[in-house]
């Protein structure tokens, strides 16, 4: 009989521990695709530093660099009226047909930008991979944004991080074939995850029905307009380190400079986005200022005190996988993760509760900071280094932080 019960009390104790790892994956799907993707890309790049020559590698760098710059601005912030205008049903989205014209004419609009924006920004011209990427990437978005919203987080994050994780195979069919162009092997990545994401589209249809409502025009305008200023300026505070250093410093500085980001901040990064992420369809409905902000504040902590240990990692291997730091870098760092995971909280409830007129305010101020401390680094001729770059780019994110941390705040009510 002991022997008995002891076998049940083990077969019930095994039961309820891989009940609770199911459960713990299935509410957390999302999550590992994202981290999925950030690995395959994060070890992608190590493999690329690795095997790839100071050329070929820096090709790969403005490639990460181009993708974060078009993935974001595809459509030019027209995905958050996508999100905001719209109204969930069973098996569909509603949304206002005025809302989606204002969709397709932003996504025009920044198809053709790319083309001559990249045809003159870089050292190399890359207009028309910047052009397709956008194509691309503009599909991509709408979908993830529709999958997004109706809570289908699964299915979502699989078809914002398909490229990443599909881009490590085309690497190896690449290889195969001894064909090394950096350009054409993303642009054939990009363009099968977006085939692939129709294709899981038709599998799971969520229809999107076009309908005509009493809408405000003016304020419909007006927050296109926010919306874009919001997507222009919070790409040039993420990117404009990257243009300055691939601008004024040698491409192996440039290079070792993204291969640090990519190491050390890209992975919270995209932890902070998951953050993000969630949170839009939780506010969307729920919103209490005094939980919002020991949320945000708790989240933060957390993730800051991960950095910790993953840096105290990365130096334990930082002649395996070649890179340089030193002490200063760790302390900006640590600053950067903190204030962007903080970042993430305020974005979510600000896109989701703000006014108009305090997203473009917001935005405008940014941009004055941004433009204002560039002219101060001109005025004075201050070298372009590695430190500075880290350092300026804090700067600007903590004031960015601060005004939408106000706006939120002064004008998202509790509801």
């Amino acid at each position: 009989m002991e022997l008995e019960e002891w076998l049940f009390c083990h077969y019930i104790t095994y039961y309820l521990a891989l009940k609770m790892l199911r459960d713990l994956i299935s509410k957390n799907l999302s999550l590992i695709v994202m981290l999925l993707g950030a690995g395959t890309v994060f070890l992608s790049t190590i493999g690329a530093k690795q095997f790839l020559s100071e050329h070929d590698f820096y090709h790969w760098t403005i490639l990460l660099t181009l993708i974060a710059v078009v993935s974001p601005c595809c459509l030019l912030g027209g995905e958050q009226l996508f999100i905001r205008y719209g109204t969930t049903n069973v098996n569909s989205y509603e949304v206002q047909l005025e809302v989606m014209l204002i969709i397709i004419f932003l996504g025009l609009v920044g198809t053709i930008s790319s083309f001559y924006i990249f045809s003159s920004m870089l050292k190399v011209d890359l207009s028309i991979e910047a052009s397709l990427l956008t194509f691309f990437f503009s599909f991509i978005s709408i979908l993830y944004s529709l999958f997004r919203i109706t809570s289908h987080f699964f299915l979502a994050q699989t078809i914002n991080n398909l490229w990443k994780i599909i881009l490590l195979p085309i690497i190896f069919l690449f290889s195969f074939f001894d064909y090394y162009n950096i350009p054409h092997l993303f642009l054939v990545t990009i363009g099968i995850s977006a085939l692939i994401s129709l294709y899981l589209y038709k599998r799971h249809p969520i229809k999107i029905k076009l309908v005509r409502k009493s809408i405000c025009e003016a304020e419909l305008l007006y927050l296109a307009i926010g919306f874009s200023l919001t997507l222009i300026t919070v790409t040039l505070l993420s990117n404009f380190d990257r243009f300055l250093m691939e601008r004024y410093t040698i491409f192996s500085v440039f290079s070792e400079y993204v291969y640090l980001l990519m190491v050390l901040i890209f992975p919270f990064n995209i932890l902070s986005s998951y953050i993000g992420f969630k949170e839009v369809a939780f506010v969307k409905n729920n919103y209490n200022k005094e939980h919002f902000i020991k949320r945000m504040l708790g989240y933060s902590s957390a993730l800051t005190s991960l950095f910790i240990i993953w840096y105290l990692v990365v130096y334990l291997f930082r002649e395996l996988i070649q890179i340089e730091l030193h002490y200063n870098v760790f302390f900006i760092c640590v600053a950067l993760v903190f204030v962007k995971s903080a970042y993430s909280m305020c974005s979510a409830v600000f896109g989701i509760k703000g006014k108009s007129h305090q997203i473009i305010l917001a935005n405008v101020l940014s941009l004055l900071i941004l433009g204002l401390s560039l002219l101060f680094l001109f005025i004075n001729k201050t070298e372009i280094t590695v430190t500075l770059a880290l350092s300026f780019t804090t700067f600007i994110f903590v004031t960015r932080y601060f005004i939408f941390l106000t706006f939120t705040l002064k004008g998202a009510n509790d509801v």
